[in-house]
């Protein structure tokens, strides 16, 4: 598992794993829902889009701007590194990742117990992996434990 460069933009800490965002608000209490955020790549250059176009408003506050500006570039830095780390919303890269899985089966029941090795790269990547691969439940929200 490889994890990224942390980032630091006021209370906000954030790197990339395993092709995801995590972020930690200090703002909220290590016990709070919200205090520990996991998104994908996509949602978190929609949200970095969004501060950018919101950088003329800090012509007054100049410093203020370049900390913006700079949390801005770390972020793209950020997620950079979590599409080389392979994203999970990318086919190729899922494609890639159940080639590499194997799955292990174990017969019992008062039987001799017997192991199975089967690639799982047969398993169609929208019954593993609903609603990323397949872009069913778009609206929903991706949650990785």
């Amino acid at each position: 598992m490889t994890i990224g460069k942390h980032y630091r933009y006021r209370k906000l800490e954030f790197w990339a794993e395993r092709g995801l965002v995590n972020l930690i608000d200090e703002r909220f209490p290590p016990t709070h829902n919200r205090s520990f955020v996991v998104i994908t790549v996509r949602e978190w250059l929609t949200r970095l889009k969004s501060l950018n176009g919101e950088l003329y408003r800090w012509d007054k506050w100049p410093d203020e701007r370049d900390k913006l500006h700079n949390f801005i570039d770390n972020g793209i830095a950020c997620a950079r590194e979590a599409t080389k780390q392979g994203r999970p919303d990318d086919p190729a890269a899922v494609a890639a990742l159940l080639k590499d899985r194997r799955k292990i089966i174990f017969v019992g029941n008062n039987q001799p117990v017997e192991i199975y090795t089967a690639s799982a790269s047969e398993a169609p990547e929208g019954k593993l992996l609903q609603g990323i691969v397949t872009g069913e439940n778009s609206n929903k929200k991706l949650i990785v434990p």
